[in-house]
């Protein structure tokens, strides 16, 4: 878990598909989409000198168990985020 004290993702986040959740204290947990997670660690993977493997590893297992994700968002993501959606099969 990460706490986040701006915007998420510097802002690129489509503010609609944040989950809230609630907590016992009747606080809320904003959790970002499923999408922005794997686009996130794509260009993560991108921007490592020597490709960081675990970082693609982390993209195409979030992939994986993501289950109905929004392609045409995650590809929009990924490519903000300088990361290549060709690595998930995707295009």
């Amino acid at each position: 878990m990460q706490l986040v004290s701006g915007r998420l993702f510097d802002g690129r986040t489509d503010p609609q598909r944040i989950t809230l959740l609630p907590i016992e204290d009747g606080g809320t947990i904003a959790l970002a989409p499923i999408e922005d997670m794997i686009a996130d660690r794509l260009g993560q993977y991108a921007a490592s000198d020597g490709r960081d493997g675990e970082m693609l590893d982390q993209a195409r297992l979030l992939f994986k168990l993501a289950g109905d994700i929004d392609r045409e968002y995650l590809i929009k993501r990924a490519l903000e985020e300088t990361g290549d959606p060709a690595l998930l099969g995707l295009r």
